[in-house]
């Protein structure tokens, strides 16, 4: 059973080190910019390595139709060096309102998602909403 075999090195006086997962905290999304009608670029803030040898690997950015929450697209972003990520997002429809939230991916954590911003291809708007 899995509980004998964490006992027998500790009963034998081996050191026995079991890993946690590290805390990551979610990334911030600073800017959106409209390209065109079906199109943003998308900037955020990355979030720093947890710690304990583990370090960020990949943002995962997902956004959803705010009236048609059946729909939603998920992209994988890889993690590189750098005070800003951005990435261009495709497939907007026009006059449709989307949130757009990131998170972040490493190798012995997941952040929460950020806070959703709120993209508007109709008229261009950009709202933060907790």
């Amino acid at each position: 059973s899995g509980c004998f075999s964490i006992l027998v090195p500790i009963l034998l006086g081996l050191r026995v080190t079991i890993p946690f997962a590290a805390e990551i905290k979610a990334p911030t999304i600073l800017s959106t910019k409209k390209i065109n009608s079906t199109a943003y670029n998308i900037t955020w803030k990355p979030v720093p390595d947890p710690g304990e040898g583990s370090i960020v690997l990949r943002y995962l950015i997902s956004w959803h139709n705010v009236d048609d929450f059946s729909r939603s697209t998920n992209v994988s972003y890889k993690a590189r060096n750098g005070s800003e990520f951005y990435m261009t997002l495709n497939g907007f429809q026009p006059f449709s309102t989307y949130c757009v939230q990131v998170k972040a991916l490493a190798q012995t954590a997941v952040s929460p998602f950020s806070e959703c911003v709120i993209v508007a291809p109709r008229d261009g708007k950009i709202t933060n909403t907790k």
